[in-house]
């Protein structure tokens, strides 16, 4: 429940109060560890980081704009996947930040990087695939940037994005191949 009210806030905040940037900018969000974000090893729940992820990208919706289009192009938002390395645990009541921006896209997929800071330090690092839909059909990430007002240029993909698509298309024929013999028994 108490993420429900971080999420109001954080939009409430920058409805109000917005800080604009560009799609080729970063956020930086203030977050801090409370104890229904604990998981037995009194240390945040690897789950609560995804969801954490949830509303850093939804504070970047906001500060870029993309969420004007998103509500005036009645389009629906999809998490297609997340990559996720935890380096660093994070303890009760620690403050952290958590960086996020556009790392890429291509003609399906935003690829979005997260960072979780504390003092400086990277305490877990995130890629997640997400993309924009309209009637239950993707819409290029190229239409929706055209709609920004801002002069944005496409990031090149670095080296390790590359890789980690390369990777999840072989992750996902293989289980496409799985699938269809486990069909025939």
């Amino acid at each position: 429940m108490n993420l429900y009210f971080r999420f109001f806030y954080i939009i409430i905040k920058n409805y109000l109060f917005r800080r604009r940037i560009t799609a080729n900018d970063e956020s930086l969000l203030d977050m801090r560890v409370l104890p229904t974000d604990l998981d037995l090893n009194m240390h945040m729940n690897n789950g609560r980081y995804l969801t954490v992820l949830d509303i850093a990208r939804s504070e970047f919706l906001v500060r870029t704009g993309m969420d004007i289009v998103f509500f005036k192009n009645k389009f629906g938002g999809v998490t297609g996947g997340v990559h996720i390395t935890f380096f660093k645990e994070l303890n009760l009541f620690d403050k952290y930040q958590v960086k996020t921006k556009a790392l890429h896209w291509d003609d399906m997929w935003f690829y979005i990087e997260h960072e979780f800071i504390k003092n400086n330090i990277v305490t877990a690092h995130a890629i997640v695939k997400v993309t924009f839909t309209k009637k239950r059909k993707r819409v290029a990430p190229q239409i929706v940037i055209d709609q920004l007002e801002d002069n944005i240029i496409k990031p090149v993909a670095p080296k390790y994005l590359e890789e980690l698509i390369l990777g999840e298309m072989d992750m996902i024929d293989s289980v496409k191949k799985s699938n269809k013999e486990a069909a025939k028994i």
